[in-house]
């Protein structure tokens, strides 16, 4: 049976941590907001990822060919169009070829090794086949954190959510007008939490910030937090435990 989206996310999340480790980059001031089951995930994506500054929408399906299901929503294939119109001054594709993309599954055919690729949003396919143009989850990941021609700077992360919100609105997929309007404006107001690791102290600290403009809270380096950032509203692992 293959994994559920949900399994790929926490999955991907994961790795992310873990690679970036590797490749040396810091914990301080990043993000992932997951908008399962929330009314994010209905007017932008599953997941929200920032790091050094640099933001990800990500929507994630369970194979390659249900991501044709992105063309059964009014508001998805509306904005699907929207980018895919010519011209220079297109400025919502530009910034979704940086900043938007889409990962799915492909098991092999004995389902013993499961894959998990990536495409630029803008370029799926309504079909059970997507471009050969997709990258795996590793290349995916260092692209996201070393390649500065990709990511969408914290302003450009703001406007690219409401332009989501915007098409949202207009098609009304949430319903009637004034409950599309809610569920949009919603979205654009959603809560998120920023990571500070405080290495001296080996303490994780979790910020509360509005998810399109977490720039005005985004933390110094190695750092504690400053008084002016608060709440904290959790502190997690404190290092380990003498005897374990």
């Amino acid at each position: 049976m293959e994994p559920y989206e949900s399994i790929y996310v926490g999955n991907f999340i994961f790795t992310l941590g873990y690679l970036t480790k590797e490749k040396g980059v810091t914990l301080c001031s990043q993000g992932a907001a997951l908008m399962a089951q929330n009314v994010g995930d209905e007017v932008v994506a599953d997941l929200i990822s920032g790091w050094s500054g640099k933001n990800f929408v990500i929507e994630f399906k369970r194979n390659e060919k249900n991501v044709q299901s992105e063309f059964r929503k009014e508001h998805k294939k509306a904005f699907i169009q929207r980018l895919r119109k010519e011209g220079s001054d297109n400025a919502s594709k530009v910034l979704a070829s940086r900043g938007h993309f889409i990962g799915y599954g492909i098991c092999q055919s004995n389902g013993d090794n499961v894959g998990l690729y990536f495409s630029q949003y803008h370029k799926i396919q309504e079909g059970d086949t997507q471009t050969d143009d997709r990258v795996s989850l590793s290349d995916f990941i260092f692209k996201v954190v070393m390649d500065d021609k990709w990511g969408l700077s914290d302003h450009e992360l703001s406007r690219y959510i409401d332009i989501l919100a915007e098409t949202f609105r207009s098609s009304d997929s949430g319903g009637s007008g004034r409950s599309s309007e809610m569920k949009a404006k919603k979205a654009q107001e959603m809560s998120s939490l920023i990571v500070n690791y405080n290495e001296s102290k080996s303490e994780v600290n979790f910020v509360a910030c509005n998810l399109s403009r977490a720039k005005e809270l985004t933390l110094e380096p190695k750092l504690e937090l400053r008084p002016e950032l608060k709440p904290t509203i959790s502190r997690g692992y404190s290092g380990p435990s003498m005897g374990m």
